[in-house]
């Protein structure tokens, strides 16, 4: 006879195979022994398995035999990882029986093998006892199992807090259609608002959702409940973004920005509740640069499922941080993307290239739009972004450069181009690939249209697929701010326009003046107009508003077809020895050699970036300049994130303090001179890798605007 695969004899001695059951051997068939005899995994769909995808939610089971007397209340405990899962109370169990216990939605995203522990009795309330002396030891079973990574995360930051939120129901509902798999991650962010659906517990705030087959958008199927949020709040956007990409691993990210969008003018994602607040193109920009810090790569395909966002200035903040860019010229249909059709595609090749779910998106947009709908002016591109930057903006630079120059011969000709281009929604976005052709065929100057041929030529191959409906038949998927009357000057401050010259030829055209820049001044220059400049190293330099000026001041520096760095002070309002100062600059660096702190007419503080001979890569290091004597601060400075430097002068003693991203770094005594004010000078900037050789070649253009 064998009870729980142990033998008679085994449970209570050899003598009890004779059936000669002494007093000794009745004290011993009331032993208790409870015994963790398997544990099992299974999957979000279902599937029994050791090997689970990361973030998606799993069932760790255990099942726990008593072989010997009803025992009472007992606890089981699963860890995973030496962490606490959870603790299941059984409140008694019979002789002889096997019950099944099991931990539901248990989370884990770290890829790689992964130790799971279930203790019966874990608090140890059953004395247990047999004869072989393993009735403790059996209590505790351990078990391993793997996490792996999806091949695609697709996150979709879904703003409908605002008029849009039923449309934003209904692609939430399409999501769902057919939903993740063990290989695809769907994961929403849904921010609603009052007044407009009241479906689906008429929520408001924001909710997290890994969606799967059948998932509707009530609270209750939430992983993470946010609250209210600001969507158009760049942290929010950044907060979702890497928590997807780091709770859901995978091979390849995708990211959709869902909600109305008005191209590098109104920016997009506007939340109603926040007073109407919106991604800007610079918040876009530091947001996008972040989550790539933070991942460690770009994010393989960003689709803008908002209107008007198809614009190369859109494309150019997306640069050095995303591979495939999906976006439309015109305004995106109220129904916005076929979610059900571009994701039945996904699932049916996992293994998609990033490429690939670019075309499909807008492959499945023309299928929706024009062959089942009938649309003539919906538009929908996407372009591989590596080669947006090594073709079209150097031939838009070039056929800006002869546009500007053959101006004042063939304005009328230039003219007629334009009112002959595609223009969406507003008069100041124009197809680019369009109005190259018209001037192609307008201006009889070979070299113009020679350039213009190769600009054409530069955006075809950039594109991976686009779709233009019949009343933008010759259109191409990337526009440009090409106003027809007015001259934004907010426009003198886009990426764009600080890397290229196209804003040199609008300023030209339309005999606006360019910005009043103090200086525009090559290295060597010392000083300016309320301003003093001084170079301290390679490629330090370092700009003071004079206390007087009561003006807002723009540092910019620019070249080789890259904007290196941006900083904005604010406006000077006190300058006095009875109050501290204090000037922050919000500095964005894209491509820098320095970002600089500094004090009256010296540097003191200089962030330089010493070029490894190997790699060519720049280490940046943190230095005190104090007249020409450079002395190593800080190093180790994590690249490709945003850090803040910070000195106090103050205007008693010969003493200031530095600290780096809020660290101390200690206090320094000036070698000559003593402070008239106190001082706070705090910059914040993204510091990302440089080459080696490329500060010479970039130290074209400093320009310091007011």
């Amino acid at each position: 006879m064998v009870f729980s695969g142990l033998s008679i004899a085994q449970i209570f001695g050899d003598d009890a195979e004779t059936g000669e059951l002494t007093a000794s051997v009745e004290a011993r068939k009331r032993m208790y022994d409870l015994v963790v005899s398997d544990i099992w995994w299974v999957d979000r769909w279902g599937t029994t398995t050791t090997m689970i995808t990361s973030g998606q939610p799993y069932t760790v089971c255990a099942r726990i035999t008593n072989v010997y007397y009803a025992v009472p209340a007992f606890y089981t405990l699963l860890t995973i990882d030496g962490t606490t899962v959870g603790l299941k109370s059984i409140s008694s169990m019979l002789a002889g029986v096997s019950i099944d216990l099991s931990w539901t939605n248990v989370v884990t995203s770290t890829v790689s093998s992964h130790t799971a522990v279930v203790t019966v009795d874990s608090t140890n309330l059953i004395p247990e006892t047999n004869s072989l002396g393993t009735a403790e030891a059996n209590n505790v079973r351990t078990e391993f199992f793997t996490v792996r990574s999806a091949e695609w995360t697709f996150a979709v930051y879904l703003d409908a807090d605002n008029n849009l939120e039923n449309e934003g129901i209904l692609d939430f509902l399409e999501t769902a259609e057919l939903g993740s798999t063990v290989l695809i991650n769907i994961v929403v962010m849904f921010d609603r608002i009052p007044g407009y659906d009241t479906t689906y517990g008429d929520w408001t705030g924001a909710e997290r959702f890994f969606v799967a087959q059948g998932t509707q958008p009530f609270t209750t199927g939430a992983y993470e409940h946010c609250g209210e949020l600001n969507m158009g709040d760049v942290n929010v956007f950044v907060d979702f973004a890497n928590d997807a990409f780091d709770r859901f691993k995978s091979s390849k990210q995708s990211l959709v920005v869902w909600d109305h969008g008005g191209g590098w003018v109104d920016g997009v994602c506007i939340d109603d509740t926040s007073a109407g607040d919106y991604l800007t193109t610079d918040e876009l920009r530091g947001g996008l640069v972040s989550i790539r810090s933070h991942i460690g790569k770009n994010i393989d395909v960003l689709s803008f499922d908002a209107c008007l966002m198809g614009m190369i200035e859109i494309m150019k903040v997306c640069e050095g941080t995303v591979t495939e860019f999906v976006g439309s010229e015109e305004y995106i249909e109220w129904q916005g993307f076929p979610y059900d059709a571009i994701i039945a595609e996904l699932r049916a090749a996992p293994t998609m290239t990033s490429w690939t779910l670019a075309e499909t998106m807008v492959l499945e947009y023309h299928d929706f739009y024009y062959t089942l709908i009938g649309y003539q002016y919906s538009t929908l591109a996407a372009f591989h972004l590596s080669s947006v930057f090594t073709g079209v903006t150097g031939d838009l630079d070039a056929f800006a450069n002869l546009l500007t120059s053959k101006l004042s011969t063939y304005k009328t000709q230039i003219t007629a181009a334009r009112q002959a281009t595609d223009e969406f929604t507003y008069p100041y976005y124009a197809d680019l690939f369009e109005f190259a052709r018209q001037v192609e065929i307008s201006v009889s100057d070979t070299s113009v249209q020679t350039a213009a041929q190769n600009l054409m030529d530069a955006i075809s191959l950039a594109t991976i697929e686009e779709w233009s409906g019949n009343n933008h038949l010759m259109c191409w998927g990337m526009s440009i701010y090409w106003p027809e009357t007015d001259y934004l000057a907010s426009y003198d401050t886009q990426l764009l326009s600080l890397s290229g010259t196209w804003d040199d030829f609008l300023r030209a055209y339309f005999a606006v003046s360019p910005p009043t820049y103090l200086e525009d001044f090559e290295e060597g220059a010392t000083s300016i107009s309320d301003w003093t400049k001084t170079t301290a190293g390679t490629g330090v330099v370092a700009v003071v508003a004079d206390p007087a000026s009561a003006s807002a001041y723009s540092l910019h520096i620019a070249g080789g077809g890259l904007n290196l760095a941006r900083a904005t002070s604010p406006y000077i309002t006190a300058w006095n020895s009875l109050t501290d100062y204090t000037v922050t600059m919000n500095l964005y660096v894209v491509n820098p050699k320095a970002l600089v702190v500094y004090d009256d007419s010296r540097i003191i503080v200089a962030m330089t970036f010493m070029s490894d001979p190997v790699t060519g890569l720049a280490t940046p290091t943190l230095i005190v300049v104090e007249d020409g004597l450079e002395v190593p601060l800080y190093y180790g400075v994590t690249m490709s994130q945003w850090h803040t430097i910070t000195i106090f002068a103050h205007p008693s003693t010969a003493l200031y303090l530095v600290s780096f991203d809020g660290a101390d770094l200690g206090g320094y005594h000036m070698s000559s001179g003593v402070p008239v004010e106190y001082h706070t000078f705090s910059m914040g900037g993204e510091v990302v890798p440089g080459s080696k050789d490329a500060w010479d070649a970039y130290w074209d253009n400093i320009r310091i605007e007011q």
